[in-house]
Parts: C-alpha cells; sequence; structure tokens
C-alpha cells in the first residue's frame, strides 16, 4: 500500500511525506496451515489404522465362521447322515424279514428323520457358501467367493 502521512511531534515540527508498506513474508511462515495440515495427516493415518483394524477383525470373524461352517458341514456328511442311512438300511432289512416289532411307521419315523437331515447338511453348505461370501467381501477379492472351476 502507498499513501500520503503527515506528523506533527511536541517541538512543532510539521512533517509532510509519503509512505509504502508491503508485507514481506519473512516472519510469516505459514505457522497456522501447517499445524492444521499436521493435525489433517495425524486424523487420516488415525482412520486408516482404524480401517485397517476393522478390516483385521472382519477377516478374523469370516475365517472363524467359515471353520464352524465347515465343521458343520462335516459332522453331517461324517456321522449324521452314514448313521441314518444305516439305521434305515437296518430297519427296512428287519422289515423286510417280518420282524414283529419294526413297522412301516417306523420305516416312514427314519426316512423323515433321514430328509432332515439331508435338510441340516443343505443348511450347513449354505453357511459354508455364505462364510466364504464374507470373507470374500472382508479381503475385498470376488475371486474368493468363486473358488477354483470344478471338474468336468
Amino acid at each position: 500500500t502507498a499513501g500520503p502521512t503527515y506528523e506533527f511531534d511536541n517541538s512543532s515540527i510539521n512533517n509532510v511525506g509519503a509512505m509504502v508498506s508491503m508485507p514481506l513474508p519473512v516472519l510469516n511462515a505459514h505457522r497456522g496451515l501447517v499445524l492444521q495440515r499436521q493435525a489433517e495427516k495425524a486424523r487420516a493415518a488415525l482412520d486408516l489404522r482404524q480401517v485397517d483394524v476393522q478390516i483385521d477383525q472382519q477377516i478374523e470373524a469370516a475365517l472363524t465362521r467359515l471353520a464352524q461352517a465347515r465343521a458343520w458341514a462335516e459332522t453331517y456328511t461324517r456321522d449324521v447322515l452314514p448313521n441314518l442311512d444305516t439305521n434305515l438300511k437296518d430297519v427296512q432289512l428287519l422289515f423286510d424279514i417280518g420282524d414283529p416289532t419294526v413297522g412301516a411307521l417306523q420305516i416312514l419315523d427314519v426316512q423323515r428323520k433321514a430328509i432332515k437331515a439331508h435338510d441340516g447338511l443343505l443348511d450347513a453348505q449354505f453357511e459354508v457358501r455364505q462364510a466364504v461370501a464374507d470373507l470374500a467381501a472382508a479381503l475385498g477379492d470376488p475371486a474368493t467367493a468363486v473358488g477354483p472351476c470344478p471338474a468336468p
């Protein structure tokens, strides 16, 4: 900025002149902006850490769910269904040879239990696929949910 000046002091001296003023950024290091940007950087680092922790927790939860679902499906395929199939064959054999303690209702009951067990296996297999999808979402990799191509 530029402009005229007038000054009168106690010794009755009048001074008239011109004044030029120009801000020099020598002492202004924009400290406020620097501190603001440092705070924003620290906040972004904390946000990143929070997202990393959330992702780790989601992956861990998905892996736990997948392990539980696989164990559930394995129990059906290893224990429940073979036992029910054996029971059904035994009851059918007893019925075929004419055992008076075995009737059609017992056969139907074992068949109903076998159907419910197969339904439970389907639920377990569905849970496995859901857990795989959750894991794929947590990993951010849709190929995880697809898995390898089945053999023809």
